[in-house]
């Protein structure tokens, strides 16, 4: 048997090592576009390798049919097929995982020493720009028009994002040829771009709840830090919220409203701190989140009334900002879009359009938060389909 994997990331690469491990006779091959494997998994997590998180809850996706994988490949069977490539975890913050080297580059290393030691065919520099079926083989062809034939073939190409790290290029035009029904790859876990002036408070970052409404209807609430951009708001609450909402990235009618005031304060007891000759505002909020308010409301601090107060009440409980767009690719760590997930039997990640091809990782639409989710998401369709290979 003749299996290819097209992409040498990392639900490629598991999915290959478990593979030749299940059928040693077989031949598997990996197709990788750049001169080296598991280019992204080596920068994920600011190189630290954020592999996993210990929450399996599927309302940290944007699709709820991740809960029949996530039910089927449980927090424990994740962990323990990571044992068996030796890798072994830590929880840090936010039951985010790590590896316990707290290296992405010896994770790295591992998978590789593995795929070396097991034989597995890498075939470097190699884009797969189109495919075709005949007589229940599947052949791929490459920029030179050489072709491959085998007998499966398995789609783990990564989108768009970082795409320094990655492929600059993908297969969403073939697939659609194909008659997948294709969403484009559109910037996620990315900072948001918004119409306000907000280039005084570069560089601002605090903790505080960010809700997103759409046409005043709530789509996203947490908790988190923004960290204000020169145009724009990033921080890992906003990367998150671009997973969970803003649909249409070319709609403007996404509003995003932070209240930046943690601590109850009514206007009375504000106005008498005022008359304390200082500025209250100093033990709550950074100085030029302060100006940007005053400026806001037209307020001189020197000249506080009740009724000012009031006001700067209700804009720190909600600072509201409209949104523009969302950052570039560059800047996105993942991106949304990608082979609907309606086109795969999830029994096995085969197509429900051609035989004997699969799909697994993020070229699926399925897409996580921050936080681990995506690479668990990776493994866990990885471990469907050598299950049921």
């Amino acid at each position: 048997m003749k299996i290819a994997f097209v992409g040498g990331g990392y639900s490629a690469c598991v999915s290959a090592i478990n593979l030749k491990r299940k059928y040693p006779n077989w031949d598997v091959c990996i197709f990788e576009y750049n001169n080296i494997l598991l280019k992204k998994l080596k920068a994920t997590g600011n190189g630290r390798c954020n592999i996993n998180n210990i929450s399996d809850d599927y309302n940290n996706y944007n699709d709820d049919k991740v809960k029949i994988l996530l039910d089927k490949y449980p927090l424990d069977k994740q962990l323990k097929a990571l044992k068996q490539l030796n890798i072994y975890t830590t929880e840090l913050t936010n039951g985010c995982l790590y590896p316990m080297s707290l290296s992405s580059e010896n994770v790295c290393k591992i998978l590789i020493s593995f795929i070396n030691s097991l034989n597995i065919n890498v075939k470097y520099n190699c884009f797969i720009k189109d495919y075709y079926s005949k007589n229940n083989k599947i052949y791929l062809c490459d920029d030179n028009n050489t072709q491959y034939e085998y007998d499966k073939v398995i789609f783990s190409n990564g989108t768009s994002a970082s795409f320094k790290l990655g492929c600059q290029k993908t297969l969403l035009d073939i697939f659609k040829n194909h008659h997948y029904a294709v969403s484009l790859f559109v910037p996620n876990l990315c900072p948001i771009k918004v119409k306000e002036n907000v280039k005084s408070l570069f560089g601002v970052r605090f903790k505080c709840q960010v809700k997103v409404y759409y046409k005043d209807e709530l789509t996203f609430s947490n908790y988190g830090e923004v960290i204000f951009k020169k145009d724009g708001i990033s921080g890992i609450v906003i990367f998150n919220a671009t997973v969970k909402t803003f649909d249409n990235f070319n709609d403007k009618n996404y509003k995003v409203v932070l209240d930046v005031l943690n601590n109850k304060i009514n206007e009375e007891e504000l106005l008498s701190m005022y008359k304390l000759n200082s500025d209250p505002l100093l033990s709550l909020i950074p100085q030029k989140l302060i100006n940007y308010v005053y400026n806001l409301l037209k307020i001189n601090p020197k000249n506080i009334n009740l009724d000012d107060c009031k006001n700067i009440i209700f804009a720190l409980h909600n600072l509201t900002f409209t949104f523009a767009g969302l950052y570039s690719l560059e800047e996105a760590q993942i991106c949304r879009g990608g082979i609907s997930i309606d086109n795969i039997n999830l029994n096995n990640m085969e197509s429900k359009i051609e035989k004997n091809v699969y799909f697994i990782g993020e070229i699926l639409s399925i897409k996580g938060i921050s936080g681990g989710f995506n690479l668990k998401f990776g493994l866990i369709t990885s471990l469907n389909l050598i299950d049921n290979l």
